[in-house]
């Protein structure tokens, strides 16, 4: 698109990366807990960069607010990338999550992934703009697709409570009841350790032979391509990668209902249950199974789904959002246009309520007897608990 970007990142390259451009300038910076630091040195490279817009894509980070207060001070645009749903930061019982429309009503433009999310930042007075994630090229040129008469089931993603990677298992256990001679694939590595309770139930259950553990991967196509089709049980997602990956592979996907979502608006190459209803994602396993046509159409629906939102223009659209975030006048229009009416009046009283409740109910978990006793007790053995991850750190890198 013809600009100059660099790239901010805590952790430093490693052998987990994705590829990005060596146009691309990579600058990393210390993490929120040496907020100090990290802000003289974001500085200084914002000055010697001639950096004009930022967009901060770790839109739940704590450190969020203090960037921006940082960006402002040195008149750069800050756009704020809410790439997951608007509810995400009220599930954190925190001072954050509750200030956190405010602290979005004060960035230069909020990008989101949903209409719901983007009229939900509308309502609260931020200028938001509805945008989608861009289709990488490798899935564009892919020119394999899924083999559906595999008999290989896949599960895919970062294995978390919200991904319910147990719930597979469970829906998997059903189908292998009567498919005994299909498998399932799972893609992924641990991210808040919910594998161990996934391996306890399949040793007790005796699943371990018919479900292959891959762990993290880089290169995921070949998973797609060899199976008969893809297992989404995650119950909030913002823009699942995986259920595009699916898509352009034109493989099916049994997932959750999750309306909300814009790769889900065409209907096309997938059917989905309620969330938590694992008896009916098995039965819909089942028929597709058992149905060689119906799985073939809508794996073929899949693809035809894919290449509508390949067609869509991403430079366009950020051009135009980058153009609005510099100009006030556009930004004020945009704000006005929705912060006003029942529905804005609803969404400020409801959220007016709950910071304060919020701020009430940590206070008094702050101030009991037990706490305070407790963080004395705790005192040195958090402090020689962090003297250990130091040096485990620096062993590390030694």
């Amino acid at each position: 698109m013809g600009y100059k970007v660099i790239l901010y990142t805590i952790e430093p390259p490693n052998e987990k990366d994705y590829y990005y451009p060596e146009s691309v300038k990579r600058v990393v910076i210390p993490d929120f807990n040496k907020l100090e630091t990290r802000l003289a040195k974001l500085e200084q490279s914002l000055k010697e960069e001639h950096v004009d817009l930022f967009v901060y894509h770790a839109w739940l980070y704590p450190s969020l607010l203090y960037d921006m207060m940082l960006m402002k001070s040195l008149n750069i645009k800050f756009i704020a990338h809410a790439h997951g749903l608007f509810v995400w930061p009220y599930s954190h019982f925190n001072i954050y999550s509750a200030n956190s429309h405010r602290i979005f009503g004060m960035c230069d433009a909020v990008a989101t992934l949903a209409d719901m999310s983007n009229d939900f930042y509308k309502l609260c007075g931020c200028a938001s703009y509805l945008v989608q994630n861009p289709v990488p090229d490798y899935l564009k040129n892919i020119n394999k697709t899924a083999n559906l008469n595999s008999k290989k089931i896949l599960w895919l993603g970062r294995i978390d409570a919200g991904k319910r990677l147990i719930d597979a298992v469970k829906i998997f256990e059903r189908v292998h009841e009567k498919f005994p001679d299909y498998t399932l694939e799972v893609v992924g590595r641990d991210f808040d350790n919910s594998f161990p309770a996934v391996k306890k139930y399949c040793d007790a259950k005796n699943l371990n032979k018919f479900i292959n553990f891959h762990g993290y991967q880089t290169d995921v196509n070949k998973f797609y391509q060899d199976a008969a089709l893809m297992l989404m049980t995650s119950e909030m997602e913002g823009y699942p990668y995986t259920l595009l990956e699916s898509k352009a592979h034109g493989l099916p996907t049994v997932m959750y209902s999750l309306p909300y979502l814009s790769l889900v608006k065409d209907g096309k190459g997938f059917v989905s249950a309620e969330i938590g209803d694992i008896e009916k994602m098995a039965e819909l396993v089942c028929d597709l199974l058992l149905n060689e046509d119906k799985r073939i159409k809508l794996g073929q629906e899949a693809r035809e789904s894919f290449e509508s939102i390949a067609n869509y223009d991403y430079e366009d659209n950020w051009r135009k959002i980058f153009e609005l975030a510099c100009d006030v006048s556009a930004q004020e229009k945009i704000r006005r246009e929705k912060s006003q009416g029942e529905n804005a009046l609803m969404i400020k009283m409801l959220i007016n309520q709950l910071g304060p409740g919020i701020e009430d109910a940590i206070n008094l978990i702050y101030n009991t007897r037990s706490f305070r006793l407790g963080k004395a007790i705790l005192t040195i053995p958090r402090i020689i608990l962090n003297s250990l991850k130091r040096v485990k750190k620096f062993i590390k890198r030694a």
